[in-house]
């Protein structure tokens, strides 16, 4: 399959070019949007367990090491840094406590992202582009034809030229990918943003900040794209391309991943350094993970805002996915505590009544032993009592 899609390759980029594959087969860029990003999920959905392993084994080991640590701390006193750090250290690898775990799942999740965000940039870059050479193909096309037919009028160049923004009209309709409301799905669902993208747009030129797509799509004059998109501009662009759907329900949905995921916000960090006020640390650790915890559905949202509703739609599917694999990997993990908790009870109770059982054992071989003393000094009186009655039956 890698072979099949670098053969086909045409954005530049592995993710864009599978996008196009898909494309290839499915024929809808919505529909190939969703199946990829379920595909992505599902084969990523391994480093997703991990990580979440990794979390709850730190949440576990850490459970149990803060009343050492704090206990180390005591007994080396304020002046021996070093030794609190390799004690600390030592205590770590006893628990198998990951300080790495602690953050790599949001680093691995953000590589991520802005990995498949580049491969959607492409995919568009490449549909756009594609799309222009279409139109402008047929513009010219027509175009030629028409003069050639106008030639002995006064106005063939007027009539030709009207004759070609027809056709690259009429063309554009049946190359707009549309999604529900969205009449384009490479521009955002917002009430301000254009169905037809302006030469800015297209190129990569206009600036627009931090989160505007930078396709730079190269080789393309300005006069060139108004003169064949100009028509299909004015003809699109009288309506809005989409009402902020997919941006509100993609805020929505990571907002209730937060709330349904509130093991991420309590992930316990690593205990403050040597000397500084660990409840006070706790305190701030937590604040900042909240705060984190807010901040990721606020970048998402601004994501939606500014690129492609093919985008958006990718982060909608992946968490969807991601909040059904959270709840079921919460429930399996439930009951596994259950059965740990269930098997640790029952070690305490099979201890304690092993405990009971030898205690009992010893204080009954001690009662036997002191029935034994007894009736042996009881033996010995008796045997002097006799020796002492036979003395005298001799006298």
């Amino acid at each position: 399959m890698v072979n099949m899609i670098m053969s086909a390759a045409t954005t530049g980029n592995l993710f864009g070019d599978f996008m196009l594959w898909l494309y290839s087969g499915i024929g809808n860029y919505a529909l190939t949007v969703i199946v990829f990003t379920i595909l992505f999920k599902a084969v990523m959905s391994p480093l997703d367990v991990w990580q979440k392993g990794v979390m709850r084994k730190n949440n576990k080991a850490m459970k149990i090491m803060k009343p050492k640590l704090d206990q180390i701390k005591r007994e080396v006193g304020e002046n021996n840094q070093a030794l609190y750090m390799q004690k600390q250290r030592e205590l770590y690898k006893e628990h198998g406590y990951s300080m790495l775990g602690s953050c790599l799942p949001m680093i691995v999740t953000l590589g991520l992202f802005f990995i498949i965000l580049g491969g959607f940039t492409a995919m568009v870059k490449y549909q756009n582009l594609t799309t222009f050479n279409a139109l402008k193909s047929t513009y010219e096309s027509v175009y030629d034809e028409s003069i050639v037919s106008y030639a002995d009028e006064d106005d063939a160049e007027a009539r030709a030229i009207a004759d070609a923004e027809r056709a690259v009209v009429k063309e554009y309709e049946t190359k707009k990918d549309k999604f529900i409301w969205i009449k384009n799905i490479f521009m955002p669902d917002t009430p301000w943003s254009d169905v037809v993208p302006d030469y800015a747009a297209f190129s990569g030129t206009g600036g627009g900040g931090m989160f505007s797509v930078k396709l730079n799509i190269k080789g393309v004059e300005k006069a060139d794209y108004e003169r064949i998109m100009g028509p299909i501009t004015a003809e699109q662009n009288k309506s809005v391309n989409g009402f902020l759907i997919l941006p509100l329900l993609c805020l929505a949905l990571n907002i209730l991943m937060t709330k349904l995921n509130p093991q991420a916000q309590q992930q316990p960090a690593a205990p403050p350094a040597y000397g500084q006020n660990s409840e006070a640390m706790a305190k701030q650790s937590q604040a900042s993970m909240k705060m984190m915890g807010y901040l990721m559905p606020v970048m998402m949202f601004v994501f939606a805002l500014f690129y492609s509703s093919a985008f958006t739609l990718y982060i909608m599917v992946s968490t969807t996915f991601s909040i059904v694999f959270n709840l079921i990997y919460n429930i399996i993990a439930k009951k596994k505590d259950k059965q740990e908790e269930d098997v640790a009870e029952n070690t305490t109770y099979v201890r304690k009544s092993e405990l009971e059982a030898i205690k009992k054992q010893k204080e009954k071989e001690e009662r036997e032993k002191e029935e034994k003393e007894k009736e042996a000094k009881a033996k010995k009186i008796l045997e002097k009592t006799k020796s002492e009655f036979n003395d005298i039956d001799k006298l």
